[in-house]
């Protein structure tokens, strides 16, 4: 793909939409145009007028490079200087940039049919075998040419065309059983393996003997693309296939066009790039009539032609996930001949750039900022917009997943900001968790542009919530109508709002997914840290929503927006009242984690409220705490393989264990502090059965709370306990270190 340095502004702006870009269509005919603005040099000399109907750029994947040895032009040869045409041999080179547009490719995307010219491409990504490259070179002699019958479009232009009898001298050249016996042998001879291989005809002419010559005065060997009369067979074919693919008849009239708006002649067998319109399964609607599919999809000529031209730049923006076809299409809601070469020269240049870990969109959204920072001009900014669809190929039936034809970057930035902020906020400090230096999403020093990209990649979404695991024996990788991260994804991407009932549910299966998986059948804390961390970016966002419609409350505390997390220890200052912990010297591990928890419940709203609803959700959460503490007290200090985290799994906890759990807690909780006194009151841990306590007056019973809200709320407890210590230890390091560094008072040498 090239700059824009050859780019045709007269013919991009006979092309280019006018009315205001919406549809997919539209920004599929907006692709094409671009490429067809962009196409100077790859139109053969005098030749202009079929230029819409090349498609030149189906030929990057065939183009050799200099140590490319396994991408061939094979051509078939004929001489027509002489009395009688004659077979002058297959000849086989590397196809080179220079060659490639006077080879006139009109590409038929679709299946094992051949392409509207009389040039053939192989498989771009499997190569073709010795076998399929002589069948190409021999139906460029007998079956494009009508020689069998079967192309009555080009068998017409060859009876009607003053030159049309080179195309009947190919045909009866192939029909000789000499001729396919030699190409055959030739070929053979010259090709080894599977290379990718493009195949056509190379005729030697005197333009003196031609009505409608190319360009030349001398005697000269041409390719197709370079003769005017296969051109005019080629437009013929890739017109007739507009009205008459998969009709009994024709499909054409007189009507408004669905992307122009304007009144023309239309087809109705145009296909788009994506064959989301197709007549090939017309049994299944029983109402709609081939021949009257020019009402129903009314396509104009020209504009057809544009949705086939704009291909290339089409794939250029696809991905893979999940089995489905991932589609990102920048556009501008208007369009001008600015805009047109700003998202041409941005789509070109994001063809050589190494992303690393931006995804495209981030991508193209900072090219298009940055060139309205240089510019002055706001209102390019304003006016981006993604196509983003989400299709899936199975076999001929296309299915649309997800589809948003008006993405921005902004729902995004906020959730990712929102996102940065969860880090950078005491939950992720001394007084809450760490943070893994090995899980993206939580990492030290994740950033925004990071979060975004893992949005529109899809990973925040997969990281999270249940994956449809694929069997490992089967070969099947589709993807399903109803895969959770794919609604997931596309709702952060349209800020939708997002259920939280539903949301929770699916961070506990997939809790549960993942400790299936474990070898040792353990939480994954790194997945329930994610999960809470994603959670509370989509409330502040604004994205939560309860069953009944109402907004998730917000955080109590503004977040620090920073950009990036430092992976370093907050320091003591920058913690939450602690002037107590340090007006007498090193506090004792007691206090510090009673300071711990009185904060980090403080810092939660849906932990700190005094509604029945808070004091249930705050239960199921010192439930969890206290068997993290516990279990980390049986295995550290009293040797025990199994512990309370390897008997009760929070994914599948019922309200009725929890009250069982809660019970056996408290009473280990005294039986191990009368034998160890840690603290001389009763518990190892008072600051969270104390706690547990004060809640005790209605059981988990009789909790109103919806069960994958207890369930990861306890998930979350045992994880905080789970840490607790460490946490303590580390919070007491601080203290020391800040007192240590601060300056005596005067008086005290």
């Amino acid at each position: 793909m090239s700059g824009t340095s050859d780019f045709d502004t007269d013919k991009l702006d006979t092309l280019l939409p006018t009315e205001t870009v919406h549809s997919l269509r539209q920004v599929q005919a907006t692709y094409g145009a671009l490429a067809e603005a962009a196409s100077g040099g790859s139109t053969p000399a005098g030749q202009e007028k079929y230029s819409l109907y090349f498609t030149p750029s189906e030929l990057e994947p065939f183009i050799a490079s200099d140590d490319d040895e396994e991408r061939f032009l094979v051509s078939v040869k004929v001489d027509f200087t002489g009395d009688d045409p004659s077979h002058k041999g297959i000849e086989v080179i590397p196809l080179s940039r220079e060659v490639a547009p006077r080879l006139g490719l009109s590409r038929y995307p679709w299946g094992a049919a051949i392409d509207h010219s009389i040039t053939r491409c192989g498989s771009k990504t499997s190569g073709s075998s010795v076998s399929t490259v002589v069948t190409y070179c021999t139906e460029c002699l007998t079956r494009w040419t009508n020689g069998d019958g079967g192309e009555p479009a080009v068998g017409n232009i060859a009876d009607e065309h003053p030159d049309g009898w080179l195309i009947h001298a190919l045909a009866e050249l192939g029909a000789t059983e000499k001729i396919q016996d030699r190409i055959e042998q030739e070929v053979n001879a010259k090709i080894n393996g599977e290379p990718r291989v493009v195949a056509t005809v190379k005729l030697k002419l005197d333009p003196a003997n031609l009505e409608d010559p190319p360009v030349g005065n001398e005697p000269d060997w041409f390719y197709p693309g370079e003769i005017p009369v296969f051109n005019e067979a080629m437009r013929a074919r890739k017109a007739r296939k507009y009205i008459t693919k998969n009709v009994n008849g024709t499909s054409e009239g007189d009507a408004a066009c669905m992307i122009t708006g304007e009144d023309d002649h239309v087809v109705g067998a145009a296909e788009d790039p994506f064959a989301l319109f197709t007549l090939q399964h017309t049994e299944k609607f029983d109402e709609l009539k081939r021949d009257q599919s020019w009402r129903e999809h009314p396509v104009s000529d020209d504009a057809a032609l544009l949705l086939d031209a704009g291909k290339g730049l089409l794939d250029a923006c696809r991905e893979t996930r999940n089995g489905l076809g991932i589609y990102t299409l920048p556009y501008f809601m208007t369009m001008s001949d600015e805009r047109a070469k700003l998202l041409y020269r941005t789509l070109s240049e994001l063809q050589g750039t190494d992303l690393e870990e931006e995804h495209k969109i981030a991508w193209l959204q900072r090219k298009v900022e940055e060139y309205a920072d240089k510019t002055g001009d706001e209102s390019h900014v304003d006016a981006l917009r993604f196509y983003i669809i989400a299709i899936r190929d199975d076999q001929g039936d296309i299915f649309v997943f997800n589809e948003e034809p008006d993405a921005t970057i902004y729902p995004p930035r906020e959730i990712s900001k929102a996102h940065v902020g969860v880090l950078s906020s005491p939950s992720f400090s001394e007084i809450g968790f760490s943070q893994p230096d090995d899980w993206r999403h939580i990492r030290a020093l994740t950033d925004q542009k990071g979060v975004v990209s893992n949005i529109f990649g899809g990973s925040y979404a997969q990281d999270t919530v249940y994956t449809r695991k694929k069997d490992k024996s089967s070969s099947d990788d589709s993807a399903t109508a109803n895969e959770p991260s794919e609604w997931f994804s596309f709702a952060m991407l349209t800020g939708e709002q997002i259920n939280r009932e539903w949301l929770l549910d699916q961070y506990v299966t997939r809790l549960a997914q993942e400790r299936e998986q474990d070898d040792e059948n353990r939480l994954s804390w790194k997945h329930v840290l994610t999960q809470f961390a994603q959670l509370d970016a989509l409330a502040k966002a604004g994205l939560l929503a309860h069953s009944d419609g109402r907004e998730n409350r917000r955080r109590k505390t503004d977040m620090n927006n920073q950009s990036t997390t430092n992976g370093v220890s907050n320091p003591i200052t920058e913690l939450p009242n602690t002037d107590e912990l340090t007006t007498e010297g090193i506090p004792s591990l007691a206090e510090i984690r009673e300071y711990q928890l009185r904060e980090f419940l403080a810092e939660r709203t849906e932990l700190s409220g005094d509604d029945e609803e808070h004091e249930q959700r705050r239960g199921a959460f010192l439930i969890g705490v206290l068997l993290g503490q516990l279990s980390t007290h049986q295995r550290q200090d009293r040797g025990m393989n199994r512990t309370f985290a390897d008997r009760y799994q929070a994914e599948d906890i019922t309200l009725g264990q929890l009250q069982k759990v809660m019970t056996e807690l408290l009473s280990k909780d005294s039986i191990y502090e009368s034998e160890h006194n840690y603290s001389n009151n009763g518990s190892c841990f008072p600051e969270t059965s104390g706690r547990l306590s004060d809640l005790a007056g209605t059981p988990p019973t009789e909790w109103s709370l919806s069960l994958p809200d207890v369930r990861f709320h306890f998930a979350l407890g045992v994880t905080y306990g789970l840490q607790f210590r460490d946490q303590a230890f580390g919070l007491r390091d601080l203290i020391e270190d800040s007192l240590a560094d601060k300056p005596e008072e005067p008086g005290n040498a």
